[in-house]
């Protein structure tokens, strides 16, 4: 009789388990969807059948991954980055759990954990966009492809990283060249957060600046209290993008609200826009004040700062090293935000709404050779401060 205390635990492979969670991540992702809309339908009274609430609920799951999605003859694109924010959360969240908790978290089984993860999340995002397709409303299944992978892929391999911690593991990690070291990395995640905290900081101002025109907007919905809350919500899923669309006009290309249309620092101009309380928040049309300009330099400032606070607390006395981590956390910070920019655009509808929001090339490259050049300039100057006054330095050259 063999006793069962010895009997071998049942060890699951970690592909096996991010599978799982890919299937539970995306169901989570739709399943919270339908709620809030459910909750929507049954407080406003909307026609329609709790069917017709789950395949809205998967539409705008998708549509938060930027799946092409046509309704009625329109296109719409633009992706609510809010709740981009919330499934990617989730699925970094449930990868990092299933890397942690897996007996064996070796290299390669973190490739087809991640591949597995990758795969089954965009077959869900396929399989739920197929169920949904009405003759008025279908999504792109290239872009549901693409959209779903690339969600997953970010997610999925910060996760399985993270929370298997197989990176401090590699033995090339330790032998970075001076300069690309995990302390790098470290100081372009603080200046990535530092641009888009003042990107917010901007945001914020220009909306308390016409709050007037806000609530005037508002108002003239003339909605309930029910179709009011609907409003805020949609407003706060598409904050983030506000966020970015600022940051594009701080880096200086800026952004459009429809065809023919921009708006900068320098100057804005607008066509008819759709009655939105965020819009109202935009500034006025026509030429900005000289002091807007000085907008402009505010990525470049809090690069330079972040980088000099970084190198001045943890001196770099060798002039290529120093350099390269001004130039690699700025430019990959650059980099990093250039992408979100371009990303929070898109379209809503046709005609005049073909486009909304900033382009992803000119922010893109903008966004690079600005923080890029702050900080090799700022890192190189922190590093000629200290070789002048360094103390240890100055007795090397004294014997």
């Amino acid at each position: 009789m063999t006793n069962s205390s010895n009997a071998k635990a049942v060890v699951r492979p970690l592909p096996v388990t991010a599978a799982v969670v890919a299937v539970l991540s995306g169901l989570a992702g739709i399943g919270l969807s339908f709620l809030g809309l459910l909750v929507g339908w049954g407080i406003g009274g909307t026609p329609g059948t709790v069917g017709d609430v789950l395949r809205s609920a998967v539409n705008l799951w998708l549509l938060s991954h930027r799946a092409g999605l046509r309704l009625d003859s329109e296109l719409y694109t633009l992706a609510p980055l809010g709740l981009t924010i919330v499934w990617v959360w989730i699925a970094f969240r449930a990868t990092r759990w299933a890397a942690a908790t897996a007996p064996r978290a070796e290299l390669i089984d973190l490739v087809q954990a991640g591949l597995v993860f990758v795969g089954t999340y965009a077959v869900i995002a396929e399989v739920a966009a197929v169920l949904a397709t009405r003759e008025n409303a279908s999504a792109n299944l290239v872009q549901v492809l693409a959209g779903s992978a690339g969600v997953a892929l970010v997610a999925g391999a910060c996760g399985l990283a993270i929370g298997s911690g197989v990176l401090k593991k590699l033995p090339w990690i330790h032998d970075l060249p001076d300069g690309l070291d995990a302390r790098t990395l470290h100081l372009g995640a603080r200046v990535v957060k530092g641009v888009l905290l003042a990107a917010a900081v901007v945001a914020l101002a220009s909306g308390l600046w016409h709050a007037g025109e806000v609530a005037a907007s508002f108002a003239r919905l003339d909605v309930g209290f029910a179709e009011g809350a609907l409003v805020v919500v949609l407003m706060v899923m598409l904050l983030p993008n506000a966020i970015l669309w600022s940051l594009s006009a701080l880096l200086g290309p800026g952004f459009s609200v429809g065809t023919g249309t921009y708006v900068s620092v320098s100057a804005v101009k607008l066509g008819p826009l759709p009655a939105f309380p965020l819009l109202a928040a935009l500034p006025n049309e026509g030429a900005a004040p000289w002091w807007t300009s000085l907008l402009l330099t505010v990525p470049a400032i809090v690069t330079i700062g972040l980088v000099v606070k970084d190198l001045w607390a943890n001196p770099v006395l060798e002039w290529r090293e120093s350099a390269t981590r001004g130039a690699a956390a700025g430019g990959g910070a650059g980099l990093f935000i250039g992408v979100l920019v371009g990303l929070s655009g898109g379209s809503m509808g046709s005609g005049l709404l073909a486009h909304v929001g900033p382009h992803l090339w000119a922010p893109l490259s903008v966004s690079v050779l600005t923080l890029g050049m702050s900080g090799v300039m700022a890192a190189v100057g922190v590093t000629a401060l200290q070789r002048r006054w360094d103390p240890s330095l100055q007795t090397e050259r004294k014997l």
